[in-house]
């Protein structure tokens, strides 16, 4: 069963579900200064690409542009970049690795800009990885960084250059712009997208602006019952002595969070979910002590958990009302009162154990979703120099979107 599920997850992984690939009309600017209307493969990119996808018509061969060879592209009303050399702060912002140079680490480089706002003053941004650098152009001036950088001041204490206000105050002056406005203005995207659309509408300029994406549902809260089969055997190595339960099937019940990753058009999430599991089984064995008693003795399983599986999960969407996903996930055993009791020799308390779980599913309509989930082996009894056991189950669960 692990070798299916890990099978089945791998090939859904790794298949290109052309219904979930969405090509969307736009256009690209070649060297020459040559416009071509394509339709460009959106992958809602989370860092500044160097290239992207296309086709000339729907039916025609997939092929690619970078940007050596590309001075804009643009996905109609939705996204748009622009080839430039600029100047990019390399400094980090990652507080254990911050000096005491207040200046910027400026390197030249050719990149693809992301246009947030356009108009009289424009607004761009570039991104890769933890590095986000804002760029701004007045008119058709050159575009300019926007400088912002951490740095430390007295040994330990961290201060920052707000350099990008100074400009800002210098480049933005319009009646409805304040000196104190442009100082509370943090480095963030909405924050200047804002202002300079502020001042785009200030001096009569018509601002288009590319930072309003739809509203996008970034979390669901699920109520989600099924059933569990369960397998559990123990043995006792020395005396090549067993114990199967053979299978048992269990009720479960849990409430899933799911937090939808804001990039890559929703095809990521990170999710969470608190689940009861209790289930009771019994069987019969002898000699299972050692001993001269060879009588037949009954061992009762008691099994009695909180689980919280966390992990990540990736959807295939097919079309607006259905979508395949699969999760990978590690599941806390948060809570355990197990035990295995036995006629002769009393309790066996079964160890708290977390493992790994794989599952695949589909969502209906955003409200309802389906789920196979299989928990793979582990030794409840890892701390017994007696016992070995291994528990392994695999669940069919039905949820329903509360929000």
């Amino acid at each position: 069963m692990k070798h299916f599920f890990l099978f089945l997850i791998a090939s859904l992984l790794s298949f290109n579900f052309y219904s979930q690939v969405t090509f969307e009309p736009g256009y690209f600017i070649d060297n020459s200064g040559k416009k071509v209307d394509c339709i460009i493969k959106n992958i809602d990119w989370a860092n500044t690409p160097i290239s992207f996808n296309y086709k000339l018509l729907e039916d025609d061969e997939l092929l690619s542009a970078s940007i050596s060879t590309t001075k804009e592209f643009s996905i109609i009303n939705k996204i748009k970049f622009i080839r430039e050399v600029v100047d990019i702060d390399k400094s980090t912002s990652d507080i254990n690795k911050l000096n005491n140079d207040r200046n910027p680490d400026f390197v030249s480089k050719k990149v693809f800009l992301k246009v947030l706002v356009e108009g009289k003053s424009s607004l761009y941004s570039y991104k890769k990885g933890n590095l986000i650098r804002f760029f701004y152009r007045i008119d058709n001036s050159d575009i300019k960084p926007l400088i912002y950088k951490l740095f430390l001041v007295d040994g330990n204490q961290i201060s920052s250059n707000n350099a990008y206000q100074q400009e800002l105050w210098n480049n933005l002056k319009c009646a409805d712009i304040t000196s104190n406005s442009v100082k509370n203005t943090p480095y963030q995207e909405n924050r200047l997208v804002s202002l300079f659309k502020r001042y785009n509408d200030c001096v009569g300029g018509e601002p288009y602006s590319f930072n309003e994406k739809e509203k996008r549902d970034l979390f669901n809260l699920s109520i989600r019952i099924g059933l569990r089969n369960n397998t559990f055997r123990m043995e006792r190595p020395n005396l090549d002595r067993e114990l199967d339960y053979g299978s048992m099937l269990s009720f479960r019940v849990g409430l899933e969070a799911e937090f939808i990753l804001p990039f890559n058009n929703n095809k990521w999430s990170i999710v969470a979910e608190p689940i009861i599991q209790s289930f009771k089984s019994s069987t019969e064995t002898t000699n299972i002590v050692a001993t001269n008693n060879f009588s037949t003795n009954e061992a009762t399983l008691d099994y009695n958990s909180i689980e919280l599986p966390i992990g990540i999960r990736h959807y295939f969407h097919i079309n607006s009302n259905f979508k395949i996903f699969a999760n990978a996930l590690y599941s806390l055993n948060l809570k355990n009162t197990s035990k295995i009791d036995f006629d002769i020799i009393g309790d066996l308390e079964l160890s708290k154990v977390s493992f790994g779980t794989v599952g695949v599913g589909f969502v209906l309509k955003e409200k309802i979703n389906l789920e196979i989930r299989h928990g793979f082996k582990r030794d409840n009894l890892w701390n017994s120099q007696r016992f070995e056991s291994d528990y392994s189950h695999t669940s069919l669960i039905i949820g329903y979107n509360i929000f």
